[in-house]
């Protein structure tokens, strides 16, 4: 890490001065009060209004006014207090500005083990106007042994001295703290990728589910449809395969979950609620899981064969869908998952290909097994197991 220039002029002290007096004036505004308490209410789900943040990094420089400033040290301060004026005269959105001065803490990482090249544009000022980066990965099957964990490094005697400067300079107006930013806008996985392979190439990497495992560790979709086609599974046997259930009493969707061994992810209000903002889905998700728990050597464990081994049939005598086929990993026997969609309590019989029989079942919200020669009785919207 190159030297932080410390040489800070009287004039640029001056001015710096100056410039943290009317930072600190518009934090002391009766309006930041209001924001505060805004955004705590936001942040309860209880909040009057949307909040309306205007994210200005990719305009910035377009709006603050020209640097007075020569040394690189009063430059970097000169910009953070602008950046907090500029906001509340120009945007004046709902940022809260503060009655402090950040410093950041000096944070940086070795990306996964392998160079992260940018190459920038400049206008005839020396502004930047773009970039690219610098591929390290082309060929994810051929590349992807280059990656290693990654190594974070910190230099706080660097941070302690940019620290003792701003409090030299503006300390009596502005208290001046220290803050690990490195990890407000860096930490999703995905932006990583697009850094070490580009979007496209990380987007066709998943198509058709080629390499997404490769990518991710776990797959995420949303398969909310009495007619979805488990492709996912058929592909991948084995693979944590996660789908959205969002109903207030969505037990179709947790019914699909069993039948086609995904997990559950709970998104009420699509990721903006809490999970007792719908108790009957929650009631009737933990029952599912904890029944597949119980029997996880035929329907965790298991191995997943769709329809194939056996077949369903109603009252009379015609094809019933949704169901699948498990078989238990220690003893080699099938385990069937029959679902009804339907809103009416239906009759369905259960034979196997082999000729081999199948001795009881239960409801996921009714423990009590039952035998399957009189039949397997399936209430409106839920689910039998047999075995």
């Amino acid at each position: 890490m190159a030297e932080h220039e410390d040489s800070i002029s009287v004039v640029e002290k001056n001015y710096l001065r100056e410039l943290a007096k009317k930072q600190l004036e518009y934090a002391n505004l009766p309006v930041m009060k209001e924001r505060e308490k805004l955004w705590y209410a936001h942040n309860a789900v209880g909040g009057e209004r949307p909040i309306v943040l205007m994210e200005h990094s990719l305009f910035l420089d377009d709006i603050l006014p020209a640097s007075q400033c020569e040394s690189a040290a009063a430059k970097e301060m000169e910009r953070a207090l602008l950046t907090q004026i500029v906001n509340h005269e120009w945007i004046d959105d709902d940022k809260v500005i503060p009655t402090h001065y950040v410093v950041g803490l000096d944070v940086w990482s070795d990306t996964y083990g392998v160079p992260m090249e940018r190459v920038f544009a400049t206008d005839s000022t020396g502004h930047e106007l773009g970039y690219r980066d610098v591929h390290p990965i082309s060929d994810l099957e051929k590349d992807f042994p280059k990656l290693r964990h990654s190594m974070f490094y910190v230099d706080r005697a660097r941070t302690q001295t940019r620290k003792a400067q701003a409090e030299d300079t503006i300390g009596d107006i502005l208290p001046v703290v220290v803050k690990n930013e490195s990890l407000v806008w860096s930490v999703p996985p995905s932006e990583k990728v697009v850094h070490l392979m580009g979007l496209e190439a990380m987007m066709c990497a998943m198509i058709c589910y080629d390499w997404e495992m490769e990518v991710y560790h776990l797959s995420y979709f949303r398969s909310e449809s009495r007619s979805h086609i488990p492709l996912p599974r058929y592909l991948l046997p084995h693979a944590p395969l996660m789908t959205a259930v969002t109903g207030f009493n969505d037990r179709n969707m947790i019914n699909q979950c069993l039948l086609y061994r995904y997990i559950v992810s709970y998104e009420p209000y699509n990721f903006k609620g809490r999970l007792d903002d719908y108790p009957l889905t929650m009631e009737y998700g933990k029952n599912m899981d904890g029944l597949r728990t119980e029997l996880r050597d035929y329907f965790w464990d298991g191995e997943f064969r769709d329809t194939v081994g056996a077949k369903v049939t109603g009252q009379n005598g015609e094809p019933h869908k949704p169901y699948s086929v498990f078989v238990n990993r220690n003893n080699n026997r099938s385990g069937i998952i029959v679902c009804n969609y339907d809103n009416h309590t239906i009759k369905v019989v259960v034979s196997m290909d082999d000729g081999s029989t199948l001795e009881k079942y239960r409801l996921v919200d009714n423990a009590a097994w039952k035998d399957v020669r009189d039949g397997i009785e399936i209430p409106p919207q839920s689910a039998a197991l047999v075995v």
